[in-house]
């Protein structure tokens, strides 16, 4: 016969009828041979020494309580608490205290096996176990032992308490009682138990303010507590609700529980429920749950509890009819899993209250809060020590960048619960305090402290460019006297030309890194929308009736069922849903609880742009977009706010997809025009189409181009085309160029997806282009008359020689310049030879991976580590100039790519990865002089040269067994230790290098067995030569490095098959000996003095190409 052990009945006559579902026992895993008796001896063994457990925390409790009545408390001392009462733990010997911590763990040990036996067995001896455990109360002891009221020492304003270690193991006991329940009968019984509730009540502010807790053992303590909660979470189905709910107001409980077609054998039928007021609830293990969730927990109880709250959101939505039931599993307890209607809006009307709502919400915000202002401060000490590398601090900034990007990931998951309501609240309360003033509002900071106008108001300090002679920035008509001075990039007073970075001040820094990091995370389509929004669309509005003060809806009355509202029930709009944020509420009424009713003020003004709904709103220019945009232009050059904000476009776009096109840009004559009922303010959104004129060009725009952008999307390419290249960093003088490909990544697409605007970004480009061109030209000039870059006194040097010098380093950008462990410019191109003549191809764009906001906020994406380890070297200027030419080579690439395209279309790219060729201009000037052409018959290996009136002078070289076959059949060479020494003559012709055998009798003429351009060639003393000095061997040597695009290796050079791809730069070597140091250094002096004559030449050649390229463009 059933007892009543609590002494408790169901209030529910509905509930009441709900029967355990039946567990059919699987006896296949009990072993057959176990018999009755067996049974019963392992049964009355575990349960002596249950009894014997419960025994001995008893004694050991009354243990204590005679050692406190005996020492009347005077050896301990009291703790105020907020409350006014104060609490003491209580004294346990270490042995009692050890003893009282396992007995509580063998205790629930013993339940759980007594249970589980009973289960699976079909066992009526180890129902005794459960049935003791019951009868004692056990759950509601281990409750008294935490909540102190089991210790008889309690005075008045005194709560005595566990220690710690005996607190944390009785709410694991309880947590492993609950979690290994596997009889139904067993687990409503638990429930029923009226201490559970005061259990998920234990007071954690008594244990916190004690101060003599250790914070290891508390973290401990709610560490098993909030995990016994997520338990207690996931143990609620249709037929366990009963137990965590509880009606304040019976009688209103009693007249909405009933539904016309509710019965208990469907107990998730939603076919139908009647329209009556929503019984007012407490839900105590939700509330408890909520204050897990605050921003000062520990990270793992902060999260665990999220995850609760999300179990327990879940559970008002899932529908059997709609979601699918294998989800949970394919046994009959499935559909136990599911709520039916009534209890889903129970539910729901409780945890919509807008005070719960906000306990729920407003952790994230202050956590996304708290996180940026980490990110700032973190970006501000490692700006302040860069010089030495702070790789500890780079990897807090990384840590907090991926514990912003989990906050946003924990707010996605809730949003994409789905229940309308509570979302609407969410996102008003994360609009107002933390999207607006956190993410937004440091933007703005950018405007008051630079303004928004161009770069332009004053005039160059002609004595700073002649005693510096530093280049203005490429980008700007600032002069590099305000420009140096106001931005603080070069201290004046100094003339050792340092390294200066332009950084972002960090608050702005910080923002557009959150901002970035939730454009990655999160998914929910109405959130990101509105974000999108704020930030892109070309107008703001401004709500004229103050905002809706309204109760929350919490049912959808639209609909022929009575259900929640939920996401994937609302109407869509092209594709999309959005919320009414009580624009289509009733206002006025009166809630009958106070707190009971939401404001939205900042969300339905969004919404209204969205919906096109100008009604209610005033219409003005979007500052945020504003500002956003003209960083992206570069007009805060001094700040290099382009490349974040260009990944923060990219994202956006990456994650609003076709509703980019909706928020970026709107019609032209809804901007110019005040028309159809569109109430705009004084001030007109700025667009090229009112003065027919680029904001950063003072050349007209064609008309014709113009007329083919008929949107607002104009001024977001015309953006991006000025962020493709930029200049962020101010090396030693020399502005540094970089060429931003996720910028260009993110015209593509712009473009891809709108070909109205390809003509204008084309038209921007090339300026851009010209630009670049003209600035590169400058590079050598400044480098060669520097005397802080170069080897030079200071003096004047002549028009000739300064002109030579200057072609010379044009020529050792291209093919000398490092640009990462060793490769030069060429080497990081592909050649192919094709018949409409030489085709060199570059990477415009690649996958940079998770880490380029971390790398951006280190400031080491555009100015590398080499740069900041050593500022002083000469070579860092070459490096730099190198990079800016390779930035060139890629805007001309993506220039070509898009003027060659059909007018069409724009074919699909690579997403990850696009390698596209350089203009064919470009392509002949690299080639020049690089590769195949025509040579005179007289200058070929094979012909016959004179020595009369030339350089000739006498070598010896080392030859392979595979040279030539002139030499294997003239014989002429000497093999000594099985090496063979061919004697030659190396002569120098105009330009090119030979290297002759002598022909018998030929008075002066020799055999050309070598050939190569003089401007290929490199030479260099050997080290080892150079370092020997009193060696008795006179011979030195001449080590040759020949480069070349050419199929063909000159006869006597050898060439490694890794420096010998067919798509790379091909490179030889060669060593040449002379008899005499004397002879040595003369043929170095002689052809060193050719190949940078021959190298000017080519320098000159590429240089006017570049002077063509500014002019043309």
């Amino acid at each position: 016969m059933p007892l009543n052990i609590f002494g408790r009945s169901s209030t529910s006559p509905v509930r009441a009828q709900i029967q355990p579902p039946q567990i059919d026992i699987d006896n296949e895993s009990i072993s057959s041979t176990q018999s009755p008796i067996d049974w019963s001896t392992q049964t009355n063994i575990l349960l002596a020494e249950l009894r014997e457990s419960v025994d001995k925390i008893d004694c050991l409790v009354k243990k204590c309580n005679i050692a406190w009545s005996v020492e009347s408390g005077s050896f301990l001392g009291k703790n105020k608490v907020p409350s006014g009462k104060s609490c003491l733990l209580m004294r346990f010997d270490s042995a009692d205290e050890l003893e009282m911590v396992e007995l509580l763990r063998r205790t629930a040990e013993i339940v759980v096996q007594g249970e589980q036996q009973s289960a699976y067995a079909n066992n009526v001896y180890s129902e005794q176990i459960f049935q003791y455990f019951c009868e004692v109360n056990l759950l509601g002891k281990i409750v008294d032992l935490l909540h102190g009221d089991i210790f008889e020492a309690n005075i008045e304003e005194c709560t005595m308490l566990p220690p710690l270690s005996i607190a944390t193991q009785g709410v694991q006991s309880v947590a492993i009682l609950f979690l290994n329940m596997t009889k139904d009968t067993s687990l409503y019984i638990m429930l029923a138990n009226e201490r559970l509730k005061d259990l998920i009540d234990l007071p954690f502010d008594l244990y916190n303010t004690y101060n003599g807790s250790n914070e290891g053992e508390l973290n401990e303590l709610s560490t098993n507590f909030v995990s016994f909660l997520k338990s207690l979470s996931m143990r609620i189905n249709s037929a366990t609700l009963q137990f965590f709910l509880s009606y304040p107001d019976e009688s209103s409980a009693q007249t909405t529980v009933s539904c016309p077609n509710f019965s208990a054998d469907s107990e998730y039928s939603d076919s139908f429920i009647a329209k009556a007021p929503i019984p007012k609830v407490e839900f105590p293990l939700y509330t408890k749950i909520l204050n897990f969730c605050s921003n000062e927990q520990d990270s793992f109880v902060r999260t665990t509890a999220m995850n609760s709250c999300l179990n327990i959101l879940r559970l008002a939505t899932l529908r059997p009819d709609i979601d699918n039931i294998r989800e949970y599993g394919d046994d009959s307890s499935t559909k136990f899993q599911y709520l039916c209607a009534r209890d889903r809006i129970i539910i729901s009307n409780h945890i919509c209250s807008p005070a719960r709502v906000m306990a729920l919400v407003n952790p994230i915000s202050k956590r996304i809060t708290q996180l940026c202002g980490w990110l700032e401060d973190s970006i501000t000490a490692y700006e302040s020590i860069a010089a030495y590398h702070p790789t500890n601090l780079k990897s807090k900034v990384q840590a907090i960048i991926v514990d912003l990007q989990e906050e946003f990931d924990i707010l996605d998951d809730l949003l994409k619960v789905g229940i309308v309501s509570l979302n609407e609240q969410g996102i008003e309360i994360l609009l107002a305090t933390a999207i607006y003033p956190v993410l937004l509002q440091p933007l703005l900071y950018q405007k008051k402290r630079n303004g928004c106008e161009e770069c332009s108001d004053s005039s160059v300090d002609p004595n700073v460019l002649q005693r510096r002679k530093l280049a203005a920035h490429p980008f700007s008509s600032d002069s590099i006297s305000t420009l140096l001075s106001s931005s603080g990039l070069i201290d004046m007073n100094d003339s050792t030309g340092q390294l200066a970075s332009a950084v972002l001040p960090t608050p702005a820094k910080s923002a557009i890194l959150g901002l970035i990091q939730l454009f990655k995370s999160m998914s929910h389509q109405v959130f990101v929308r509105l974000v999108g929004c704020c930030l892109l669309h070309p107008f703001t509005a401004v709500s004229e009736s103050g905002g809706f003060e309204v109760t929350p809806e919490i049912i959808e009355t639209s609909r022929e069922e009575l259900d929640i509202r939920q996401d994937r029930f609302l109407p869509t709009i092209n594709g999309f849903i959005l919320y009414d944020f009580g624009r289509f509420s009733k206002t006025g009424e009166e809630s009958q609880d106070a707190g009971e009713t939401s404001v939205y003020v900042l969300s339905p003004a969004l919404a209204d742009l969205l919906d096109k709904n100008f009604e209610n709103v005033n219409v003005r220019s979007n500052p945020y977009r504003k500002v956003f945009l003209n960083g992206l232009r570069g007009i805060f050059t001094e700040e290099g706010i382009q490349p974040f904000c260009a990944l923060l476009l990219n994202e956006a776009m990456r994650n609003l997809g076709e509703t980019f096109d909706t928020i970026t840009y709107i019609e032209i004559d809804h901007a110019l025009k005040k028309e159809e009922g569109l109430k705009f303010s004084n001030e007109l959104y700025s667009l090229p189409h009112i003065q027919n004129q680029s904001p950063i060009y003072e050349e007209a725009i064609p008309r014709e181009i113009l007329d083919s952008c008929p949107n607002t999307l104009i001024d977001v390419v015309e953006s991006l085309c000025m962020s493709v290249i930029t200049a962020p960093a101010l090396i030693k003088g020399v502005w540094k160029l970089c060429f931003d490909d996720v910028a260009c990544k993110t015209l593509l697409s712009i473009i891809q997806e709108n070909l109205s605007v390809r003509d204008y970004a084309i038209f921007i480009l090339k300026r851009r282009l010209g630009i670049a061109a003209a600035y590169v030209c400058q590079i050598p000039s400044l480098y060669v008359s520097n005397p802080y870059l170069t080897s030079q006194d200071g003096k004047e040097m002549e028009e000739h020689r300064m002109e030579e010098r200057i072609n010379i380093f044009v020529d050792r950008l291209f093919g000398e310049g490092n640009i990462d462990e060793n490769k030069s410019l060429l080497d990081s191109l592909s050649f192919e030879n094709t018949e409409e003549g030489p085709r060199f191809s570059i990477q415009i764009y690649g996958d940079e991976g998770n880490d380029r906001a971390v790398k951006l906020a280190c400031g080491e994406l555009f100015t590398p580590k080499a740069f900041k380890k050593d500022t002083e070297s000469k070579g860092i200027v070459l490096t730099c100039a190198t990079l800016s030419v390779v930035a060139l080579l890629q805007l001309d690439s993506l220039l070509y790519w898009m003027e060659v395209r059909d007018d069409s279309h724009i074919p699909s790219f690579d997403k990850d990865q696009l390698v596209v060729n350089l203009s064919p201009s470009f392509c002949n000037a690299l080639y020049h002089d690089r590769g195949e052409a025509e040579v005179a018959n007289h200058h070929k290996e094979g012909a016959v040269v004179s020595f009369v009136g030339k350089t000739a002078l006498p070598c010896v070289c080392e030859i392979s067994p595979s040279c030539n076959g002139f030499l294997k059949s003239s014989k002429s060479f000497i093999e000594t230790n099985g090496i063979r020494w061919q004697s030659l003559y190396m002569v120098l012709l105009t330009n090119r290098m030979v290297l002759v055998i002598p022909t018998k009798l030929s008075g002066g003429n020799g055999k050309i067995i070598t050939s190569c351009r003089l401007s290929g060639l490199k030479v260099e003393r050997d080290k080892q030569d150079r370092e020997v000095t009193n060696s008795s061997n006179p011979a030195r040597r001449l080590n040759l490095t020949y480069e070349t695009l050419e199929a063909d290796t000159p006869g006597l050079f050898r060439c490694s098959e890794s420096e010998s791809k067919p798509d790379k730069l091909r490179r030889s070597h060669l060593e040449l000996w002379f008899e005499k140091p004397s002879l040595a250094n003369y043929a170095f002096d002689s052809i060193y003095r050719m190949i940078e004559k021959s190298k000017g030449k080519r320098g000159k050649h590429l240089r006017e190409h570049l002077v063509k390229l500014a002019m043309k463009s």
